[in-house]
């Protein structure tokens, strides 16, 4: 290999090893949010289940830094859950146990995470064009959008008695489905003794609804006064004249 190649390899090594670094990195750590924040809730026998579905292209991109914004187009609905177990015993959850009822009765449940980053992995870009880094450099990004899509996903498992858990479910949602409405999110939980909580909570949410700045209201002028002034009165007279009276006349 002749001195040129040898800088030319080196030069590309570089360039991998600064794209995997970078591609490959720790995702950015999920929010936390307070049960107040969930705009659904539901309880359940000392159980509270708060759920979010993120139905805007900008709230999913704001929960998933790394691609967020092609779940919609890709047909992926996040939905954003948390379960407060407020009961005296363990309760377990699972993501398989929660369903998403459509408003002509027909019921989907969640779908497995793996399958559900399937539908929204990066494709391959124009490095892949480029001799070395194409394969890898889009392999190392995959890694990337994988580690952050699966760490916020809710772990299955059991929830000790006043424990609270978080994470996304997600469910097919056609990207041509505008509303939400009468659509309903069920999850099915067990207790440690066998007792069972049915949750079946109402969603709503349109896509195709834009926020926009409501102009305020006109400023009405303020009606004359009634009261006597304390000032000189004027008065139109007879002869076109003004007649000016004091309060006191």
């Amino acid at each position: 290999m002749g001195r040129w190649q040898q800088v030319c390899a080196g030069v590309w090594g570089f360039l991998l090893a600064c794209l995997v670094a970078g591609c490959a990195s720790g995702p950015p750590p999920m929010l936390v949010l307070p049960m107040g924040a969930y705009p659904f809730r539901q309880d359940q026998a000392g159980v509270r289940l708060g759920v979010d579905p993120l139905f805007s292209r900008e709230a999913a991109l704001t929960a998933f830094p790394r691609g967020g914004d092609t779940f919609a187009d890709q047909g992926l609905l996040p939905v954003r859950v948390m379960i407060e177990n407020g009961s005296t015993e363990e309760i377990r959850v699972e993501w398989g146990n929660f369903g998403m009822i459509s408003p002509d009765g027909q019921r989907d449940v969640a779908m497995n995470p793996q399958d559900a980053f399937s539908m929204v992995k990066p494709t391959v870009g124009y490095w892949a064009l480029v001799p070395i880094l194409g394969q890898a450099g889009s392999a190392a990004r995959e890694v990337g959008w994988e580690k952050q899509f699966l760490s916020r996903v809710l772990q299955d498992g059991p929830v000790p008695a006043g424990k609270p858990v978080s994470g996304f479910v997600f469910f097919y949602f056609p990207e041509g489905e505008q509303d939400l409405a009468g659509t309903r999110l069920t999850l099915a939980i067990k207790s440690a003794s066998g007792q069972e909580r049915a949750f079946s909570i109402p969603l709503q949410g349109r896509r195709d609804i834009q926020s926009h700045t409501v102009a305020p209201p006109p400023v009405s002028k303020p009606a004359p006064s009634s009261q006597p002034s304390d000032g000189p009165v004027q008065t139109p007279g007879t002869g076109g004249g003004v007649i000016i009276k004091s309060p006191a006349q």
